[in-house]
């Protein structure tokens, strides 16, 4: 497994840990990998926020701030993308997996996108 593979994998609790209690109206949040050519997987996140937090551009620099605060500049996830609701099973548990298969077929097209996907 190489470094950046490795740190992918250890990365999405830390990662969810830090957005969740950080008081920047983030009700939800999944962190997973995603495929990169040049490093094999890279840092991705999915965010929900509440209705009545900030414009979509300021909260993603919030965020990757605090990224860069709490863990490093190398551990900032690459891409950071806003839903409305993040899906789950019935049990409650968050549906990663169906998460990443959907930003796996068209990471390319949102990695460059801070744009909402709602």
């Amino acid at each position: 497994m190489s470094h950046l593979t490795h740190v992918a994998a250890s990365m999405p609790n830390k990662l969810a840990a830090i957005f969740l209690p950080s008081g920047r109206s983030v009700i939800d949040a999944a962190v997973f990998g995603l495929p990169n050519e040049e490093y094999g997987e890279e840092v991705f996140a999915v965010v929900q926020l509440d209705d009545e937090a900030k414009s979509h551009p300021e909260m993603l620099d919030a965020l990757k701030a605090l990224c860069r605060e709490k863990l490093g500049s190398q551990k900032v996830p690459r891409g950071i993308d806003f839903v409305k609701e993040l899906p789950h099973d019935a049990n409650g548990k968050l549906l990663k997996h169906a998460l990443r298969q959907e930003y796996s077929g068209s990471h390319a097209a949102r990695r460059q996108s801070a744009v909402p996907s709602f």
